[in-house]
């Protein structure tokens, strides 16, 4: 499986907390049948964590320097969670923000409570520059969730969707898992990644949603949506 959202980098942003823990979140990646790990710590939220480029590459090098130390078999790569504000266009073409492994797949949240349209127009203006948005979460938006219709607009803009595992399982509310089921029965989604933010709650582990990912919704979509289409990111 590829993972492509997770926030593992140590001391960043609101994921790992220390050293000892991202190691932990890599090993627990890695034993669940992970075998290529996306690092995307939250970016370009002015108020929170900036994790401009390229400092968070010298701290993304000395991370992965220590795990291969200790001979983990798995391949981190760098990314971002980008925030979708005015300025992200901006701060591309200055070369502040990177799409997953520095290609033009680009990894970007939105704050809940904006409408569709605002998203919309902000994934326009991200598509003029050569980039494939990828909406991070669209199930925990307030409009998806009173519309996951509202998703064709993004996608006709040639915009890929992430779900996260703990949405589907429930970890976020009844109402935020009813719009996840409805977008992968629907197969709107392209990806569904683990958004890891700790080793208790919101772990990396994909193991158990592999399974109801294959039960649910068969084993070629589950391989799609956890491996096929991550993996044309990278080629």
């Amino acid at each position: 499986m590829i993972d492509i959202h997770s926030h593992i980098l140590p001391g960043v942003d609101d994921g790992a907390s220390s050293l000892e823990e991202a190691i932990e979140m890599v090993m627990m990646s890695q034993e669940s049948g992970v075998r290529k790990l996306v690092l995307t710590p939250h970016s370009n939220q002015s108020q929170r964590f900036k994790n401009y480029y390229p400092d968070i590459k010298e701290k993304f090098d000395a991370f992965v320097k220590i795990v291969h130390s200790l001979h983990i078999d798995i391949e981190l790569v760098l990314g971002m969670e980008i925030f979708g504000s005015e300025n992200i266009c901006d701060h591309i073409k200055e070369g502040k923000l990177i799409g997953l492994n520095q290609t033009n797949y680009f990894l970007i949240e939105f704050p809940f409570h904006v409408t569709s349209t605002y998203i919309t127009q902000c994934v326009k203006q991200v598509r003029k520059l050569d980039i494939v948005p990828i909406i991070a979460h669209p199930e925990r938006y307030d409009c998806v969730i009173n519309n996951p219709g509202c998703v064709i607009d993004w996608i006709r803009s040639e915009c890929k969707l992430q779900v996260n595992k703990g949405s589907l399982l429930g970890s976020f509310g009844n109402r935020i898992r009813k719009a996840a089921h409805v977008l992968l029965e629907n197969r709107w989604i392209d990806y569904v990644a683990s958004d890891a933010h700790g080793i208790e709650y919101r772990t990396p582990s994909l193991e158990a949603i592999k399974d109801y990912l294959e039960i649910y919704y068969g084993i070629d979509y589950a391989e799609d949506v956890l491996y096929k289409n991550a993996s044309m990111i990278f080629q």
